[in-house]
């Protein structure tokens, strides 16, 4: 146990679960309490075990964690279910986090992931509401260029003319920061200048 705390507190991803296999089956049920086992499962997630992360996270959320575990491992799990694209079962796991936790530690980060969420499903609307709420309350946060970003690309998806304008200044205020719009976005975002007659601003 205290090699592969040792192992998660350093940052040893593959290390620590490497150690962590090595205890068998019960070790869910032997650090659920300890608060490794949400290290455990982000460590997959950041591998890419998306499976075993989910198992996890579920073993944290059955079993006799703190609240505060509980919370880390419901956000834990909406974002693997992101990693996998099951878009349905990522908003079920944000929606749940927001109903029991709505002024939780990951609220920006599960706002941002609903942005994803709902741009992946087409569901513009419900997408540019979550978008602008996010940049609301967390202007400032290291995902409110990605939120930027989907936001363009689901008005440029809408087709709108007022929609388009917006995006339009948001994936230039993107490129200004250093950030790269998303090829479809970029894409886009050129033949709406060219039908606008901007060739020179496109290329």
């Amino acid at each position: 146990p205290h090699r592969r705390q040792l192992g998660l507190e350093l940052g040893d991803d593959l290390g620590a679960v490497r150690l962590f296999h090595r205890v068998g089956k019960l070790s869910d049920h032997a650090f659920v309490g300890s608060g490794l086992l949400i290290k455990i499962a982000d460590a997959h997630r950041r591998l890419g075990f998306l499976s075993e992360s989910i198992q996890h996270y579920q073993g944290v959320l059955k079993g006799q964690a703190s609240q505060d575990m509980k919370e880390d491992a419901l956000h834990g799990l909406g974002e693997t279910y992101l990693g996998q694209r099951d878009w349905l079962a990522a908003r079920q796991a944000f929606t749940k986090y927001r109903i029991l936790h709505p002024n939780g530690r990951w609220r920006a980060e599960v706002q941002a992931g609903l942005v994803q969420v709902h741009a992946a499903q087409h569901q513009w609307d419900t997408g540019i509401k979550h978008a602008r709420r996010f940049l609301q309350l967390f202007p400032q946060h290291l995902q409110a260029l990605e939120v930027k970003r989907g936001l363009a690309t689901i008005l440029l998806a809408q087709g709108k003319p007022q929609g388009k304008r917006e995006a339009i200044a948001l994936l230039v205020e993107i490129e200004r920061k250093g950030g790269i719009a998303h090829r479809e976005a970029r894409l886009a975002f050129a033949d709406v200048l060219l039908n606008e007659q901007q060739v020179d601003e496109a290329l």
